[in-house]
């Protein structure tokens, strides 16, 4: 129940700095300009979140002195949890994988 809260909480204050936002993009005349600053604020997200990342790959590791035991090994136990379940749902849908294709009867290829 809590964490529902949370949700609706988020999204409440998430809408009401957007109405914020754009009664000052409507005062300041340029209401245009709110839907480009929004794509653009996407994009550099996803840039500084990937370069980010790229850091984390490069540089990281689980030996680091204060981040490493705290940040590694849960990112790493949850890295191997979605590789094996990757793993196992290969093995049991064969055709997500093109090395495990299955030659059906009556397929288009006869």
């Amino acid at each position: 129940m809590l964490e529902l809260v949370r949700i609706l909480a988020f999204f409440v204050l998430a809408f009401l700095v957007g109405a914020d936002i754009y009664a000052g993009m409507a005062n300041f005349g340029y209401r245009w300009l709110l839907p480009v600053l929004a794509v653009v604020a996407y994009l550099a997200a996803d840039l500084l979140s990937g370069f980010v990342h790229f850091l984390a790959d490069t540089f990281g590791s689980a030996e680091m002195p204060v981040i490493g035991p705290n940040f590694w090994n849960p990112l790493l136990d949850r890295l191997r949890f979605f590789k094996r379940t990757e793993r196992l749902l290969r093995r049991v849908l064969p055709g997500t994988d093109p090395r495990l294709r299955v030659e059906r009867e009556g397929s288009l290829n006869d």
